[in-house]
């Protein structure tokens, strides 16, 4: 039986994010609902193609080689901010700067929400590896990582995107690029570990 990363990044994903984001909203959001839209191969120049303002993680995957990207989209990050701030889930959209940049205190809050991911990341891949993801910095512009970063300028990989429902009236995005290499790897542990 072969290794089904589809699953592995996908539904094993949300189950572990459900958790994650009902209990750390518990006192500001009644209901969530986390699904995956889709699950798409994509080459990175066309993904670093949306401007939108992000959080982006650059995630090592230890043991395996490569960096991934966790993607906060503005629509996601913009609500966690403000029920971080105590705002309530109603007034969301009435207490957002449509035109507000990220701030260094925006990054320091998301940070730890980005390393709460990184449970779920590790706990998804649990059955396969080992897996100790770590943060190695965060970026606010995927053209920025495409610029700066040029080994991510030539690969392709695996985008999953995420949407998640804020009591039926905030839907935010949340993505994970894997680059193609990394995939390779847990496929071919996964399928190594189904033979012994």
């Amino acid at each position: 039986m072969k290794t089904d990363i589809n699953y592995i990044i996908g539904k094993q994903l949300i189950k572990t994010l459900k958790e994650m984001f009902a209990g750390f909203l518990a006192t500001t959001v009644d209901k969530i609902s986390i699904k995956v839209h889709s699950i798409r191969e994509i080459e990175f120049n066309d993904y670093a193609n949306y401007e939108d303002q992000s959080i982006i993680g650059m995630i090592q995957m230890d043991p395996l080689k490569d960096i991934i990207l966790i993607e906060l989209k503005k629509d996601l990050y913009e609500p966690i901010l403000y029920y971080a701030c105590n705002g309530s889930p109603g007034s969301y959209k009435e207490g957002v700067n449509a035109a507000k940049e990220i701030t260094d205190i925006d990054i320091s809050i998301m940070d730890g929400y980005v390393v709460r991911i990184l449970g779920c990341l590790r706990e998804s891949f649990t059955q396969l590896i080992d897996l100790r993801p770590r943060l190695y910095t965060i970026e606010t512009s995927l053209k920025d990582i495409y610029d700066c970063y040029i080994d991510f300028r030539k690969i392709s990989g695996t985008l999953v995107e995420i949407t998640i429902d804020f009591d039926d009236s905030s839907v935010g995005k949340l993505n994970f690029f894997y680059p193609e290499y990394t995939i390779k790897q847990v496929i071919e542990i996964g399928e190594k570990n189904e033979s012994n």
